[in-house]
């Protein structure tokens, strides 16, 4: 009996992962020091990972370890009326853990809303000020962009701030002959809420973005 129950002691700071806030927090930490420095560098960025000195390396493989075993178990929900799948929270945040040349996450809020702030590896493709976007030839769509139209096998992932235009665009997408649309419906709004990473505003230490 006593050999049980200590054997029940020992698992139990395992069992803290498993709650869904220190999961979360767990997942954000993993992107942050593993993701996002190389998107910096890559876009010359400043450093804006805060994960305090103290923590940051606290059972590292081991963290990393069990959130890749834990998204490898999330399932993204398809549309019963076909129109592609939805994406929440935690699969938006497992797509920029492990980026895939398959799919691509697209911010349709205006330019000036994108550039204040983004999530890391997001394009932007005004829906309101260029609703015509993926319907142009891919020629005249590299002209006016600065980058290769997406290729229509390609999954595209739309959000924006609160939803509504990342629907239209979907829309849009399978108009254009897109057929793997997703879209992330709490968007912006959500993202920010829940304190994902962002491509240019630091989060507050620890995890959670709660400012």
């Amino acid at each position: 009996m006593a050999a049980r129950t200590a054997s029940k002691t020992m698992r139990l700071p395992g069992l803290v992962a498993t709650h869904p806030h220190g999961l979360v927090a767990a997942r954000l930490g993993a992107v942050r020091a593993a993701v996002l420095p190389a998107k910096e560098a890559s876009m010359g960025l400043r450093n804006f990972t805060s994960i305090p000195k103290n923590i940051a390396g606290l059972h590292k493989k081991s963290v990393i370890g069990f959130v890749n075993q834990c998204s490898r178990r999330r399932f993204i929900s398809e549309r019963p009326d076909g129109r592609g799948r939805i994406y929440e929270f935690e699969d938006v945040l497992s797509a920029i853990e492990d980026p895939s040349d398959a799919r691509l996450l697209i911010d349709v809020r205006e330019p000036h809303e994108f550039g204040t702030d983004s999530i890391p590896t997001a394009i932007n493709l005004p829906i309101t000020s260029r609703p015509d976007a993926l319907l142009l030839p891919p020629a005249e769509f590299q002209d006016q962009f600065g980058f290769a139209k997406p290729p229509i096998g390609k999954e595209l992932v739309f959000f924006c701030k609160a939803g509504v235009r990342s629907k239209a665009a979907a829309g849009i997408a399978r108009q254009a002959g897109y057929t793997n649309v997703g879209e992330y419906p709490g968007s912006w709004n959500d993202w920010q809420k829940k304190g994902g990473p962002r491509t240019h505003s630091p989060s507050a230490a620890g995890g959670l973005d709660e400012r």
